[in-house]
């Protein structure tokens, strides 16, 4: 099978499976898991649709000789790796009192990258603020939202929810104090609403972060002014971000094999405690349909008859 970016357009004669009309399907998904990809973030804005962020970087020249050699020593083009390496190599020498403002500086120097590549592919809240009603009504139909993607948009929706009195309510498990519940599974029993959704990052958030020693966190702010928060969080030099931005050299292959969601293979690269989460759920997963969002508007999915959604069944 031909692997292509998600901002390519698909042909239904380019997918090993039926292109069908949502209004058909969706009745079986009621309650199942939806398996988020990066053409869902597309369909959103088309601001998603570079090919990563190390690319965008290098295009506008945001690189310094430094950070690109440490890109090209690590065979990596994963912004969180590198960053959260000469982060800990910074602080190691810092507590032994081992002079090196290079490593420091270096720090600096990815930080600033990735902040600025971030600002620059990553819209505004007010950008999509008014396709939130329509992906809010069209994710709350789900027992459980698996994102694969880095950005807001599921947070955004999320927090949109908390303003809808209607008895529904997403929980992606963080607690107040802005640490994972390893005891997750007590937020599927209903507290004070009537029905919930599950949110689960495997592959990490621009919401969440990590701090020195390895705890995963979630930065708290609703609405237009989380994005600035996280930014000022990362130049803190408390955390760093918990994001998979792109995979090393060899896990990138032009051909890797075609995972199947909710078989026993699947495996997706994952943090810690979403990780956790999403391998102790997938007895959910196995025992759901799973529906795979690539490329189609969350607001024509919950709206209209006319687009169509590819889909993946597991019994």
């Amino acid at each position: 099978m031909e692997y292509r970016h998600a901002s390519e357009k698909l042909e239904e004669s380019d997918l090993p499976y039926f292109m069908m009309q949502w209004a058909q399907i969706a009745p079986k998904y009621h309650r199942g898991t939806i398996l988020l990809g990066n053409g869902a973030s597309i369909a959103v804005s088309p601001s998603f649709g570079y090919g990563s962020l190390l690319d965008h970087a290098q295009r506008r020249g945001l690189l310094a000789d430094d950070v690109d050699r440490l890109f090209r020593f690590f065979g990596t083009s994963d912004f969180e790796l590198i960053l959260r390496l000469v982060w800990q190599a910074s602080n190691v020498n810092k507590s032994l009192q081992i002079p090196d403002d290079r490593t420091h500086q270096a720090y600096l120097n990815v930080r600033e990258c990735l902040i600025q590549a971030v600002r620059d592919v990553h819209p505004e809240y007010d950008l999509v603020s008014g396709q939130l009603p329509g992906m809010y009504q069209f994710l709350k139909e789900f027992d459980t939202v698996i994102s694969l993607n880095y950005d807001l948009l599921v947070y955004w929706t999320m927090t949109y929810g908390l303003d809808v009195q209607d008895g529904h309510l997403f929980k992606d498990c963080f607690q107040r104090s802005g640490a994972f519940d390893d005891a997750w599974m007590r937020f599927r029993e209903p507290f004070r609403e009537r029905t919930n959704t599950l949110v689960f990052y495997p592959h990490g958030s621009l919401a969440l972060c990590r701090n020195a020693v390895e705890r995963e966190l979630k930065i708290h702010n609703a609405g237009e002014g989380l994005l600035e928060a996280i930014l000022q969080a990362w130049r803190s030099e408390q955390v760093v971000p918990l994001i998979v931005s792109e995979g090393p050299a060899q896990v990138t292959a032009p051909n890797p094999p075609k995972p199947t969601p909710g078989s026993e293979s699947w495996n997706p690269v994952s943090f810690g405690n979403n990780r956790r989460a999403v391998h102790a759920n997938r007895q959910n997963v196995n025992r759901h349909r799973v529906f795979i969002l690539l490329q189609f508007s969350f607001c024509s999915l919950s709206t209209s008859h006319r687009d169509r959604s590819y889909h993946h069944e597991h019994s």
